[in-house]
């Protein structure tokens, strides 16, 4: 199980906040997975349904997810395009 709870820090290790509070890993696949990129308009609608039901059934709402090796690599391959290096670092190391 992955703990969706987990807290991001900066490179002095101070919390990351947002708007809304401590940037956590469920924020950042949240973001990862929802949020349109470029790249999005090539791909099909059951794709991005694939996305969100990815985050409806295993993210939203959850303190700890049963990721697949498949859902790892989805949502590295999102965070990666969608943030700094500060946080896809750790989401990288967090999601051996």
């Amino acid at each position: 199980m992955t703990d969706l709870t987990i807290k991001f820090t900066d490179q002095l290790g101070k919390a990351l906040v947002d708007a809304d509070g401590d940037v956590t890993l469920a924020k950042v696949i949240t973001t990862a997975l929802l949020s349109p990129m470029e790249d999005d308009k090539t791909i099909s609608g059951q794709e991005k349904a694939d996305l969100f039901n990815l985050w409806f059934d295993k993210i939203k709402d959850n303190k700890e997810a049963d990721l697949t090796s498949e859902d790892k690599v989805l949502i590295k391959e999102r965070v990666g395009k969608a943030y700094a290096q500060i946080i896809v670092g750790q989401v990288f190391k967090i999601l051996k």
